[in-house]
């Protein structure tokens, strides 16, 4: 009887080890408000079926009126206009791609850009973000100044949404006094920060964490990135994020002020193809007349982009497949998941390079082929066209 009663002491004593950790987690997120969403098969999904899109437009350079330099971001207003920022140029076209002109100048003088970081349009005006010297420039659809302010004490910033008089903007740790270690992979902070209309920096809102290769030679420093910020807006409120280079998504809500969803499921990192591998050799810093090399990478981010169609949330993954596209899996706005399908854009040529937007029912993409020339390609998303 003895040894019965020690064998279930022994069970009760493991139970109860096991059931405060657990009652500590559930405090700990009841608390926070934090939902974790695991993936409720532990196996990685498969893709189904293969959407392919239907090119519907496709703008090409027309060196009487305008070329492609480097096309970075796309916008599209409420009647289809598309703005591409090239550079320093904001080039317009109409919906049929006929183009309107550049909207905005070169130079430090009021509206004029030197260095942008991003552009949205926000009830039919276009924000944009310089970034040397830093203020916000609001403009009408047609160019025209609107308003212009500074914003002071600011450094490596993005930004990434205007609402109410709160302009959105993501800020990478620029202070790295406290790192101790002269060279390595390490974790910087990317804060979440909103600015007022008068220029004032709020306090952060949320942090996360970036990979880099940090280096420090004599009294000078240098990052080279390893992870990505990747980032989609559903319904004006929830701030999609992936920040690192594993398979994991975070929902902040611009209103609640809080990060209310963690998710992610089981995924196999997809490693560089050797065509590629000269681009991924290492990056190279040069401090102090010594030349520093980053490790080389073996494996790609496994989240490329986050984009928003519909009321669901597209996680554009590092999965390739030539023949059947990237792989793409789907969730609703509350991190449930949904499907994976393969996406295939026809005229896509490097399957490893690319760049998507979507505003409306329309995917728009630039692509540079085999010749050098750019162009930008608006397709049809319509889910039908699927084959199992």
């Amino acid at each position: 009887m003895k040894h019965i009663n020690s064998f279930y002491n022994e069970i009760r004593e493991q139970l109860s080890s096991l059931i405060l950790p657990f009652l500590i987690i559930c405090m700990v997120l009841f608390l926070s408000n934090t939902v974790l969403i695991p993936n409720s098969n532990n196996k990685e999904p498969q893709p189904k079926k293969q959407v392919i899109l239907k090119k519907i437009l496709q703008i090409t350079n027309n060196n009487d009126e305008f070329y492609f330099k480097y096309p970075s971001i796309i916008c599209v207003d409420g009647e289809d206009n598309i703005y591409v920022l090239d550079g320093q140029r904001l080039l317009k076209f109409s919906k049929t791609g006929l183009y309107s002109g550049n909207l905005i100048q070169k130079g430090v003088g009021p509206g004029e850009v030197s260095d942008i970081s991003n552009i949205c349009i926000i009830d039919n005006q276009l924000v944009i973000h310089n970034k040397r010297p830093s203020k916000i420039i609001q403009e009408d659809l047609s160019g025209k100044l609107l308003k212009e302010f500074r914003i002071e004490n600011s450094y490596m910033m993005h930004l990434i949404h205007y609402d109410h008089g709160n302009y959105y903007f993501f800020k990478t740790q620029d202070d790295f006094s406290g790192i101790k270690i002269n060279e390595g992979i390490l974790e910087i902070d990317q804060y979440l920060l909103s600015i007022n209309e008068q220029g004032k920096i709020l306090p952060p809102l949320c942090t996360f964490p970036l990979t880099i290769f940090f280096a420090r030679g004599g009294g000078s420093w240098g990052s080279i990135g390893i992870g990505n910020i990747q980032y989609a807006l559903g319904e004006d409120r929830y701030l999609f994020v992936s920040h690192s280079t594993k398979y994991s998504i975070k929902c902040y809500d611009l209103f609640e002020k809080k990060v209310i969803h963690e998710f992610g499921i089981k995924y196999t990192p997809q490693e560089i193809p050797g065509k590629l591998s000269g681009q991924f050799k290492g990056g190279t810093l040069v401090l102090e007349g010594k030349i520093i090399k980053s490790p080389p990478r073996k494996y790609f981010n496994d989240i490329q982009q986050l984009l928003i169609y519909k009321k669901h949330l597209w996680v554009v993954t590092s999965t390739i497949d030539p023949a059947k596209g990237v792989r793409v899996d789907r969730y609703d706005l509350k991190g449930k998941f949904i499907d994976s399908f393969y996406l295939f854009l026809p005229e896509t040529e490097n399957k490893y390079d690319f760049k998507w937007f979507i505003f409306g029912r329309y995917l728009y993409s630039p692509e540079i082929n085999e010749d050098g020339n750019i162009s930008i390609f608006k397709y049809e998303i319509d889910s039908s066209e699927g084959k199992n």
